[in-house]
C-alpha cells in the first residue's frame, strides 16, 4: 500500500465535473466509481462529491441513510455558507457528499400570482453562474478533490459546474444519439469555461458490436478519450448494494477501469504543481 497521498495546496482543490446533455450514458455511475477508486486504489484522503442532478441517484449511491429530508444543494445554492449544513459522509471512507433531490427541479408553477417573486421558481432555473464555485470557495480547505455529478441537461446549475470545473468528463456511450451530440456538448463547456481541458470516456460499450467498435474509433478521432469502460453489470450491482466498485471483479474488467481513473488523475494534476507522490501511488495500484 502507498502511502497517503495529499495533492497540492493550491487554494482550490481539482474540480472535475462530469456532463453530458444525453441521458443514460452512465454519467453518475462513473462519477461514483472514480470516487471510490481515488479513495481506494490512489489513497485520496478527502473527496468531495456534489450531486447537481435533480434525480439524487449519486446521493443515494453514496448515502447510508434517507436522503429525503436532509439539506441539499438547492440551500447551498440559495446561500454558500449553509454548505457546512449539507454536507454529509457517505457509506465509504473519506468521501462525503452533497445530496440532490427533485426539489431542485420541481415544476415551474403554470400562474406566478403577483407579487410570488422569483422564490417560486426552482432553484436550478435561476442558479448564477458562479454559484457552484462559490459553493466550492467555502470548503476548499477540506477536500483534496471535487467530483460533480450533473443533469442530463444543460440547465443553469450545469453550466454553473461546468463554469466551476478544473477538469470536464463527457461519458459517452457509442450509441448514434450519444456519439452526434457531442459535438454540442464540447462547444458549450468551451463557451462557459474555455481553458479547462475535457477529456470523453466511452462507457457502456459492448466489444462484439461493430457499429459501436466504428463510433469509439470516430470519438477518438475528434475528442481526447482517455478511457473505455465496457458494458460492466458487477460495477452496476456493486453501486446499488454499497459495496466497493471494484468488489468481486475479475482483474480484466477493473483493468480498464483504473487505467482511466490513472489517466484522469493525470489531467485534473497537470495544473497543479508536481506532486510526485500521485504518480507513486498510481504505480503502486497499477501493480
Amino acid at each position: 500500500m502507498a502511502d497517503e497521498v495529499r495533492v497540492p495546496d493550491t487554494g482550490i482543490p481539482p474540480t472535475i465535473v462530469f456532463c453530458n446533455h444525453k441521458g443514460g450514458v452512465a454519467k453518475t455511475t462513473t462519477t461514483v466509481m472514480v470516487a471510490e477508486v481515488f479513495s481506494r486504489e490512489f489513497n485520496i484522503p478527502r473527496i468531495l462529491v456534489i450531486d447537481c442532478d435533480s434525480q439524487g441517484n449519486a446521493s443515494e449511491s453514496l448515502s447510508p441513510e434517507d436522503i429525503t429530508n436532509i439539506p441539499t444543494i438547492e440551500s447551498c445554492i440559495s446561500d454558500p455558507d449553509h454548505v457546512r449544513y449539507c454536507v454529509y459522509p457517505s457509506h465509504f471512507d473519506g468521501v462525503d457528499f452533497i445530496a440532490a433531490n427533485t426539489r431542485l427541479e420541481s415544476p415551474i408553477p403554470a400562474e406566478i400570482v403577483v407579487g410570488s417573486g422569483i422564490e417560486s421558481i426552482p432553484v436550478a432555473y435561476k442558479t448564477s453562474l458562479d454559484a457552484i464555485f462559490e459553493i466550492i470557495k467555502r470548503v476548499k480547505d477540506k477536500y483534496d478533490i471535487i467530483l460533480i455529478d450533473t443533469a442530463p441537461n444543460l440547465s443553469p446549475i450545469t453550466q454553473s459546474a461546468i463554469y466551476a470545473a478544473t477538469c470536464v468528463v463527457i461519458p459517452c456511450s457509442p450509441i448514434k444519439h450519444a456519439v452526434f451530440g457531442m459535438p454540442i456538448m464540447s462547444m458549450t463547456v468551451e463557451r462557459i469555461n474555455p481553458d479547462v481541458p475535457v477529456v470523453v470516456v466511452t462507457t457502456i460499450h459492448d466489444r462484439r458490436t461493430s457499429y459501436e467498435n466504428l463510433a469509439i474509433k470516430q470519438l477518438q478521432k475528434g475528442f481526447n478519450v482517455i478511457g473505455d469502460i465496457t458494458r460492466n453489470s458487477r460495477l452496476s450491482e456493486n453501486i446499488s448494494k454499497h459495496a466497493y466498485v471494484l468488489s468481486r471483479m475479475e482483474d480484466d474488467r477493473k483493468a480498464p477501469i483504473l487505467s482511466f481513473c490513472h489517466a484522469l488523475l493525470g489531467v485534473c494534476m497537470a495544473k497543479y504543481k508536481q506532486y510526485d507522490a500521485v504518480e507513486d501511488a498510481v504505480e503502486v495500484a497499477d501493480a
